[in-house]
């Protein structure tokens, strides 16, 4: 726990130091390399129902901050400020675009998520009968595994870079071994531990 702490803290000091110093720029690059990326994995029918998913919030969004610098002063610090809106503006376009990509490949992995869920629960139930050795090793592995692709799925959301669309399949690639792991090497009992039951008193006379 201790270590997901530190982890957390670790990522959001980051994303903070990012959002302070990154420039516009190197936004508005991302937001190119990150759909041409993306677009050369899920095909441009996708690309365009992703964009088109998240045009209404972006429109929002844009609109928004382009009203607020507007009303800005133009002085040194205000320039500052008015960088950091549109800084906050491209970033959360390039996040949402990243998710509603993600939502596009999730129709492809969650089916091999959920087979390789069902096939580890299935082989588990084979080894019951069987004289083989569930793995406290394999099982811990497994969570740590899985613990690795939510920090790297946060991580991937919140860079302010482009990022090969190619690392999605692959990482799911990784969850869907770590589930099985963790399916099959679960304990073949699981035990309940129950308080013991209360004998009533003898009345005293």
């Amino acid at each position: 726990m201790e270590a997901e702490r530190f982890l957390a803290v670790v990522i959001v000091m980051l994303v903070l130091m990012a959002f302070f110093w990154v420039r516009p720029e190197t936004l508005a690059a991302a937001w190119e390399d990150q759909q041409r990326l993306t677009a050369r994995w899920i095909g441009t029918a996708a690309d365009t129902h992703a964009i088109a998913m998240i045009h209404d919030w972006i429109a929002r969004l844009h609109g928004w901050t382009r009203d607020r610098i507007e009303g800005i002063a133009d002085i040194a610090v205000n320039r500052w400020m008015a960088e950091r809106l549109y800084v906050l503006a491209a970033w959360t376009s390039i996040d949402l675009y990243r998710a509603a990509a993600f939502a596009f490949m999730g129709l492809y992995f969650v089916p091999i998520l959920i087979a390789a869920a069902l096939d580890g629960l299935y082989a588990r139930e084979i080894r019951k009968t069987a004289f083989v050795a569930q793995s406290p090793l394999m099982h811990k592995l497994g969570s740590y595994a899985w613990k690795l692709f939510a920090a790297s799925a946060l991580v991937w959301l919140l860079l302010p870079y482009g990022v090969p669309a190619a690392l999605v399949p692959a990482a799911s690639a990784l969850l869907a071994a770590a589930v099985w792991a963790w399916m099959v090497n679960l304990q073949k009992r699981i035990l309940i531990l129950k308080s013991p039951a209360r004998t009533p008193s003898a009345p005293r006379s």
